[in-house]
């Protein structure tokens, strides 16, 4: 076996699995907020509840899944009264632009866009179900 198959083709090595409140909502705020795409649909369990669905931006995959579904205890932040104990870093092509937008379709800001020492625009924005993300833009280091 090599190492190629190993792994579903066209999945990234490393894909984040996020356990939402409610899949369609989930969703459609990555739609417009992020501007994620939909991979192949959402799956639905035999009562049409929504149970999963992978999303794509830029070549990567984040996955999202009902709230207790597959383990009764997995909570998102948002309905366990605990901070997102992980933040996503996301590169995008303009982190001005992409926060604004984000703004405007339900994501709520954490930190305004601000240029950082190592090189990079970032903002950090909260989901619809309490996940932290920081989305940069590479500018480059400024000279002192």
């Amino acid at each position: 076996m090599s190492v190629q198959d190993c792994k579903m083709t066209g999945m990234p090595w490393i894909s984040p699995y996020l356990c939402v409140l409610d899949v369609d909502k989930s969703v459609e705020f990555y739609q417009k907020a992020f501007g994620f795409t939909v991979v192949e649909g959402v799956v639905k369990n035999e009562e049409g509840i929504s149970m999963h669905c992978e999303l794509k931006y830029q070549g990567s995959v984040v996955m999202v899944g009902l709230q207790g579904a597959s383990d009764k205890i997995v909570r998102a932040p948002a309905s366990s009264s605990v901070p997102s104990p992980i933040s996503l870093y996301v590169y995008c092509e303009n982190v001005d632009e992409f926060c604004s937008l984000a703004e405007k379709n339900g994501a709520e800001i954490d930190l305004k866009p601000e240029d950082t020492f190592w090189g990079d625009r970032i903002c950090r924005l909260k989901d619809l179900d309490g996940y932290s993300w920081s989305f940069a833009t590479h500018v480059g280091q400024k000279e002192d």
